[in-house]
């Protein structure tokens, strides 16, 4: 049945699914909420097979590889951080073996953005923290703390449910940033390579 004139009561939810979006976007979204019903922007992250369901929906991918940071440092398209297709300029701009994280530049989409990537043994509650601290205060050095411009990726061997659950629940609520993607690693990793 179609009403051409509404109750002024009912109220029309906009939803908006998108892989990114631009900050042009976020800010005329935030001036036609203030006015109307609201529009709602919901992230889409799009899963790999194996990552599988609910539970892992922050695995991106499972990858088999002893020396994940030496591998980005050689192929920065290695493990499908980047795509050729869309990350038209990649450059390593600081590498940290001893802390084990690297640092992306990337140009797409006549866009600039940045990966962080860190490599660890395990996630645990406190190391998430750790690597959010180091996350933040580059951010704020590269991207003047802009979260939508600044991608943050964990390779790891295995993770805490616990911490799984904080990496679910942020991605949840902040859905105007980048979220925190998990790589799995397969291998024992060596995180010095002799």
């Amino acid at each position: 049945m179609f009403l051409h004139n509404p109750p002024e009561d009912e109220k029309i939810d906009i939803v908006l699914v998108g892989k990114r979006f631009s900050s042009d976007l976020l800010s005329e979204v935030k001036k036609l909420n203030k006015i109307g019903n609201g529009i709602i922007l919901m992230k889409y992250i799009p899963l790999t097979k194996e990552s599988g369901g609910d539970l892992n929906m922050c695995i991106k991918m499972y990858i088999s590889e002893k020396y994940p940071l030496a591998k980005l440092m050689e192929n920065p398209y290695a493990f499908e951080i980047f795509n050729p297709e869309e990350d038209f300029e990649v450059e390593l701009i600081e590498s940290n073996i001893r802390n084990n994280y690297l640092i992306f530049k990337r140009k797409f989409d006549s866009s600039i953005g940045y990966v962080i990537v860190f490599c660890i043994h395990k996630i645990t509650v406190e190391k998430l923290r750790e690597l959010y601290e180091i996350y933040k205060k580059y951010c704020g050095r590269y991207s003047n703390y802009n979260f939508r411009e600044f991608d943050f990726i964990i390779i790891t061997n295995s993770i805490e449910k616990e911490a799984l659950e904080i990496i679910k629940n942020y991605n949840e609520k902040y859905v105007h940033r980048r979220p925190i993607t998990v790589i799995i690693n397969k291998l024992e990793m060596m995180m010095k390579k002799k």
